[in-house]
């Protein structure tokens, strides 16, 4: 009885001890004869002999490691009390239920008591079961398996007070949902490690020093797992942990595992949904239980969940880890890569990205490892290993690189080892199919049709999904009126709720929403959003922040000083005007080869150079915990690198600088502009999968808000038709400007991609006259700069006036040319690609070998063009006018002619692979030599039409039936 009374007064001194102690390898707490005492308690209760593990064990290396579990336990104990804000007592309760010292002490006391019983009745059956022997062998696995660890867990979290006298209902001292027991443990190996590592560890060391590394290892990843598996309680903003986030958010606190909805997703294969949508996840875990295949995509717009889904993924797969009672290498285990934080500049190398993402995760929870470290390694090869890419869209690689990518996935994956790639659609390669990838779209938020919307299917939700969002919104965010799917359709916002994105920004700002008088625009939604929050983040500065309070103010007043705000602004406009001005230099940085990351000095510097602020830590502090540049990032990380919370919130914000300076420029006179114009230099507006111009538009061509002078968000008309002229101006104007670099080479040259954005702003304009390219070699000289930087120009002018362009062997592999007029262009041997060319007119002019690609061009009108020997592959070509035009050898494959108007075209020799002619009019048409055996003619007018005898026509098909004359050459000559 003396030893079991003598071992229970150590171990609670070593709790209490590790409670105050600030580090595991400061003193021990222990002493030899306590080791003495300990040995015996293990001795005597027979608890030794059930403790010997895998290897030979003594009794002193056993109550060695019994006093290091209990002292690292003390300290977690204490580090979670500190700084887990769930976790701590409520108004009025201290640590411990009792106030007194000497209470607190009898607390800790009768739990180690229970301890030490649990643990001596371990001793007492000598026909263990088999979960008991597994878990006395764990000895020298993970020491949250070792029966120590186990006994205090029990005895310190019992649901039932253990002290005699104490009130019924009274809370355990450690009273833990399953994310911060995860919290809790992660402290624990925390401690444990650093105790192994000192001069008190010693023993235990040399007791597994055979298995050193493997045991570290096991430690590590007990660690990440235990991190992933606490995601569910963390924000869905950041992944930030609920006692990490800054007070003066506004937003309320939404843990991913509350509101996450699940979204339907449709399998593609070649670009076509087929079968029956259902759950992402679903999907997935039905995937991980075939042989193939090991590598699948999961794509969709901004906004759509893809990053939630991701890391919904990771918890579960965690959780599943960590409670499986089978091999560990039969569960899955999660490895979570950001991609924007984890590849490096030259593209995917897998064991170096794994090694990142590893360091990164660690460092979050204060674990610091070199990229190096052994314990980073790549999982063995028989261990099943799910590796997420997510956000794959927000990393800049070429076609070439993705290509690169994708096989270097094919040929790492294995039916053991999957990966899975979030990403937008425009970010992923042409043909995934040749990879063996498996390709899944999200669907938007999924409503019961009421309608026969889906008829054709016959598929429906099993709920409403938006409907199940907003119980949750309005539970976590504590409506009084909670919001209705019918409150947001009578708004006329029905369609915009269906992206969880924009249904949160609506639910935050629903009362702005309600008094309005007409649905806003995407632009409008954001910034109703950014205003919002800029506004309760200043006013909550005022109660919990007066430093970041007073910069915002001192930020106001030195923007009014140089002219960029008017009297009407107020602290949060300067707060969104710095975000948009920093959105742009990040976006500016990302374009640099290599990208560059934006650090809060080039900030700094920017902020005194820009706008003469000095000492401007506190303005910083605005960005990085003011408003949602930062949510993305851990607030209290050491980490100077600012992110944004989502990809489209940068978008938004680089449009809003855009637009700001735009209308800043417009209302100078002509000789102040060229500062304001220098300032959208060095960068590109435009780009693949990026939403800024769209973002831009909008703003351009929304109304002013009377409420909010200051927002560039919403123009004039007399601000738009001045925007038109200058727009003119610039496009005409191709001057270079190098900017800071030395070189006067054409590739340094910053206009180019300025007058590109100008061509499709000028052109975008609504209400104005359309821009004229009065040359006929404004758009030629654009592109001139892309040649020879091998980049992809984004041609966006839909009804400008482009007569007479001059784009002989142009590179076109993104357009808006929607009733574009291209009167008399010059496009032989172009190559255009991927287009929008609605009601374009390109009549008279010359397209001899051109080929157009995934385009839609419906009623184009290309009367008498001559386009000999051109293709149109894949287009959409719906009642266009080609009348008199020279067709001789045109190839139309997989081409919807329908209606299309070809009287009087020369086609000969011309070839309709597999095109739909119904209802076209090839009346006068000379079809002599063409291919027409695979067209569909349902309904085609060729009165007069002529045809020889190699004329190809459809089986069963008569021509003359139809008004066409065959004619008889005087000699059979090839006429091409």
């Amino acid at each position: 009885m003396a030893d079991l009374s003598t071992a229970i007064s150590i171990l609670a001194n070593l709790i209490e001890f590790g409670l105050k102690a600030s580090s595991a390898k400061e003193s021990s707490g222990i002493d030899e004869k306590d080791i003495e005492a300990l040995k015996a308690f293990l001795e005597t209760g027979g608890v030794f002999a059930s403790l010997r593990g895998r290897q030979s064990a003594t009794p002193d290396v056993a109550a060695r490691q019994l006093g290091l579990v209990t002292k690292a336990f003390g300290m977690a104990f204490g580090r979670h009390w500190q700084h887990n804000e769930l976790a701590a007592p409520q108004k009025g309760r201290k640590l411990f239920p009792s106030g007194s010292e000497r209470e607190r002490r009898d607390e800790i006391e009768a739990r180690t008591r229970s301890a030490v019983l649990r643990l001596e009745a371990l001793g007492d059956h000598h026909d263990l079961s088999k979960d008991e022997i597994q878990r006395v062998d764990a000895l020298t696995g993970s020491p949250l398996n070792t029966p120590y660890f186990c006994a205090l867990w029990d005895a310190f979290s019992e649901p039932d007070s253990i002290r005699l006298g104490s009130p019924p209902d009274e809370l355990p001292v450690l009273f833990l949902s399953n994310t911060t027991r995860r919290q809790f443990e992660r402290h624990f190996l925390l401690a444990y490690w650093e105790a192994l590592a000192s001069p008190a560890g010693e023993g235990v060391r040399d007791y597994i020093e055979k298995d050193l590394r493997s045991y570290r290892r096991l430690l590590v990843r007990e660690m990440l797992l235990g991190d992933l598996a606490s995601w569910g309680d963390r924000h869905v903003f950041g992944n930030i942990e609920r006692h990490r986030r800054d007070p003066s958010d506004p937003l309320p606190f939404l843990p991913l595992r509350e509101m996450y909805v699940e979204p339907y997703a449709t399998a593609e294969d070649c670009g076509r949904p087929i079968g029956t949508p259902r759950p992402i996840l679903e999907q997935i875990y039905a995937l991980l239980t075939q042989q193939q295949p090991n590598v699948f995509v999961v794509k969709a717009n901004f906004g759509s969940g893809k990053s939630l889904t991701a890391r919904t993924l990771a918890m579960q797969l965690a959780n599943a880890y960590l409670n499986t009672s089978g091999a560990s290498t039969d569960a899955w285990l999660p490895i979570y890569i950001r991609c924007a934080d984890d590849f490096s500049g030259g593209g995917l190398d897998i064991e170096q990205t794994v090694r990142r993402a590893l360091k990164r995760q660690a460092a979050s929870f204060d674990l610091s490892l070199k990229a190096s470290d052994d314990a980073l390694v790549l999982p063995e090869a028989e261990q099943r290993v799910v590796f997420l890419l997510d956000g794959l869209d927000e990393v800049a690689l070429g076609e070439r690189q993705l290509e690169a990518m994708f096989q270097a996935l094919r040929d790492e994956a294995t039916a053991l080892q999957r990966f899975i790639v979030f990403s937008r659609p425009g970010a992923l390669p042409r043909n995934l199919e040749k990879y063996g990838v498996e390709l899944y779209e999200l669907l938007p938020l999924q409503r019961p049709s009421r309608s026969s919307e889906n008829e054709q299917t016959k598929w429906q939700p099993k709920e409403d999904q938006i409907a199940l969002w907003l119980d949750r919104w309005n539970v976590l965010a504590g409506r009084p009126d909670p919001i209705t799917p019918a409150q947001i359709a009578r708004r006329g916002l029905a369609e915009a709720a269906t992206t969880p994105i924009l249904l949160l920004m609506i639910a935050e700002t629903w009362d702005d929403h309600v008094r309005r008088q007409t649905p806003p625009s995407l632009a409008e939604i954001y910034e109703v959003f950014f205003w919002h929050i800029a506004r309760g983040k200043h006013e909550a500065d005022r109660e919990h922040n007066n430093t970041v309070f007073d910069a915002s103010e001192r930020l106001l007043k030195k923007l009014q000083e140089n002219g960029e705000l008017g009297d009407e602004a107020r602290p949060p406009d300067a707060m969104l005007w710095l975000m948009a001005r920093v959105a742009w230099e990040a976006k500016k940085l990302d374009q640099q080869v290599p990208a560059l990351p934006l650090r809060t000095r080039r900030v700094d510097n920017m902020i005194e150079e820009e706008l003469g602020i000095e000492e401007s830590e506190d303005v910083l502090r605005t960005i990085r915990v003011g408003l949602l540049l930062a949510l993305q990032a851990d607030l209290e990380s050491k980490s100077d690198h600012i992110l944004f919370g989502h990809q489209s919130f940068r978008e938004f914000l680089v449009a809003r600088h855009w637009s700001d300076r735009l209308r800043r420029i417009v209302r100078l006179p002509h000789r102040q502009r060229s500062g304001y114009e220098g300032a959208l230099l060095g960068g590109r507006l435009l780009g693949d999968e990026d939403k800024s111009f769209d973002f831009l538009r909008s703003m351009v061509n929304a109304e002013c808000d009377p409420q909010r002078p200051a927002s560039p968000v919403g123009w004039s008309e007399v601000d738009r038709r001045e925007l038109q002229v200058w727009c003119q101006e610039k496009f005409e104007n191709d001057d270079q400007d190098f900017g800071k670099s030395k070189s006067r080479a054409i590739w340094a040259d910053q206009r180019a991609a300025f007058r590109e954005a100008i061509l499709a702003i000028g052109s975008s304009i609504k209400g104005v006259p359309e821009l004229v390219d009065q040359t006929g070699a404004g758009l030629r000289s654009i592109l001139a700069w892309f040649w020879m930087t091998g980049k992809g120009p984004i041609v966006i002018a839909p009804r400008a006036k482009l007569h007479d362009s001059q784009l002989g062997a142009a590179r076109l592999t993104r357009v808006d040319l929607q009733k574009t007029e291209l009167v008399g262009a010059n496009l032989s041997d172009a190559m255009i690609s991927g287009g929008e060319m609605d009601g374009i007119d390109l009549s008279g002019s010359t397209m001899i070998g051109t080929r157009i690609v995934n385009c839609a061009m419906p009623e184009a009108c290309m009367d008498r063009t001559h386009a000999s020997s051109a293709m149109f592959y894949s287009c959409l070509m719906e009642r266009v006018k080609m009348r008199v035009a020279n067709l001789m050898g045109v190839r139309f494959v997989h081409v919807n002619l329908s209606g299309a108007d070809l009287s009087g075209s020369d086609a000969d020799w011309a070839s309709f692979e597999t095109a739909f002619l119904n209802g076209a009019d090839l009346s006068n048409a000379s079809l002599r030599y063409a291919d027409l055996s695979e067209a569909t003619l349902d309904g085609v007018k060729l009165l007069n039409a002529r045809y020889n005898s190699k004329t190809k026509w459809p089986s069963d098909f008569d021509p003359e039936a139809h008004g066409a004359v065959q004619v008889v050459e005087d000699d059979e000559e090839d006429k091409g």
